[in-house]
């Protein structure tokens, strides 16, 4: 039980994950593919096959969906902080991150070089430019990702994201690192505008505050 979980907390965090004029605010639905020819079979039917991300007001809301549970964030563009939210085998927990942790954890993955190129892609309707992200830790796999510009989105939407976090735009197609050497790709199937409720981006009740250390003790990981 151990190492499903465990993978459950990593895909949370780097998929944690992500405006000028008006911003767009609405909702993006992503299939979830994995490379999982080294995993085992009993964490293969645990994993998350989509993802929702909703826009709002400078916040950000993604939600996973597995048997498991659900996972997701919560994430406040205009404070720089965001909580993360964990559903699972019937315990749910809320753990909150800082403006200060947040760049900490950020920092500590290095530095990344992002090129962008001139390679175009249509993806859910959209126009979507290829940025290529190289770290600076060279054990670290180079990741692809396709952005949009054509969603107004807030400049620093993906400022929580180690990897992504130059990218200014709305990334429509991404790849990940999601631990036991398996990578991860995220396709958006939908895109659909549409005005997001405040209550979207509050804590839902039931939830306890709580570290991540100390939610997986009680959960066995």
């Amino acid at each position: 039980m151990k190492k499903p979980i465990a993978l459950l907390m990593m895909l949370l965090l780097v998929a944690g994950t992500a405006m000028s004029q008006k911003h767009f605010t609405g909702k993006i639905t992503y299939k979830i593919d994995f490379d999982m020819k080294d995993l085992p079979e009993e964490a293969r039917g645990m994993l998350p096959k989509t993802m929702t991300m909703l826009i709002g007001d400078n916040k950000v809301k993604t939600e996973m969906f597995t048997q498991m549970g659900t996972q997701g964030s919560i994430v406040d563009l205009s404070k720089g902080v965001q909580t993360s939210l964990i559903n699972m085998m019937g315990q749910k927990y809320a753990i909150r991150q800082s403006a200060e942790e947040i760049a900490q954890e950020v920092a500590s993955q290095g530095e990344m070089e992002v090129t962008v190129t001139d390679e175009t892609m249509e993806i859910a309707g959209y126009t979507c430019k290829k940025a290529i992200v190289k770290s600076s830790n060279e054990s670290d796999p180079v990741f692809t990702a396709w952005f949009t510009e054509e969603l107004a989105a807030p400049e620093n939407i993906n400022f929580n994201n180690a990897y992504f976090k130059e990218i200014k735009g709305v990334m429509l197609k991404y790849d990940m690192a999601a631990g036991q050497g398996m990578t991860m790709t995220m396709t958006a199937i939908e895109v659909e505008k549409m005005k997001v409720k405040d209550k979207e981006f509050e804590i839902p009740e039931g939830y306890q505050e709580t570290t991540q250390e100390e939610m997986m003790r009680n959960l066995g990981g």
